[in-house]
């Protein structure tokens, strides 16, 4: 089950890869395109950690990306619909960044 741990990791980084070119087809300069990236990232992983320790937000945790990337529970466990969760979120950043950058005036 260790072998999952490299695959899920993978996953969540080709969904932040998609949203980052997602976000990098809609920016003119690449200052901007990483700010705005490392601000969702950043986000994301402040409202999952936010999400653990306050049950007032609790609510809001699928929003994060870092939810569905849970070691312990994939060494304990095996997988569960995360690998769907993610891989959907792959595709379709990386679909949108594709349709939005073929309407781009370079």
């Amino acid at each position: 089950q260790i072998a999952l741990l490299p695959a899920m990791a993978w996953l969540l980084f080709a969904a932040w890869g998609g949203i980052a070119l997602f976000v990098a087809a809609t920016r003119r300069d690449a200052g901007s395109a990483i700010a705005w990236t490392s601000g969702l990232i950043v986000t994301s992983f402040v409202l999952d950690f936010l999400a653990r320790v306050w049950s007032p937000v609790q609510w809001m945790r699928p929003l994060s990306l870092f939810t569905y990337y849970r070691p312990t529970d994939i060494l304990q466990n095996g997988l569960s619909a995360d690998p769907a969760s993610l891989g959907v979120v792959a595709v379709a950043a990386l679909a949108a960044a594709v349709g939005v950058f073929g309407r781009r005036d370079l």
